[in-house]
């Protein structure tokens, strides 16, 4: 089939997984191609940009089927997300610089990993 490793898993942890590794990007995908900005001028839209809104493309039909299904997984990784995205938030609007750069540069170690 192509794959270079095959794992065995729990249908719950697949579950929970995919809800991360997959269905959160697509909703946070579709959730960027709502606003305005999706529409503004394409010279400010780099290649990351596009590649990252590319995924809002999608089969609804499949897709609504498939977030619906998995959403008690689905919604937990979403108030985790959210979470995160009010941490950064709240370091903005307190001006912190060095937290931010903690946070940067630990999510950096991370993925370097």
């Amino acid at each position: 089939m192509g794959f270079t490793s095959i794992k065995v898993t729990t249908a719950r942890e697949h579950d929970e997984t995919i809800a991360f590794t997959s269905q959160i990007l697509h909703v946070i995908a579709v959730a960027l191609s709502k606003n305005e900005y999706y529409y503004s001028d394409k010279a400010f839209k780099g290649g990351s940009f596009r590649d990252y809104t590319r995924i809002a493309l999608i089969n609804e039909s499949l897709w609504s089927e498939t977030l619906m299904e998995n959403r008690k997984y689905l919604l937990k990784r979403i108030d985790e997300f959210e979470e995160e995205i009010r941490t950064i938030k709240q370091v903005l609007l307190d001006g912190d610089k060095l937290t931010l750069r903690n946070i940067l540069k630990n999510d950096r170690l991370i993925n370097e990993d």
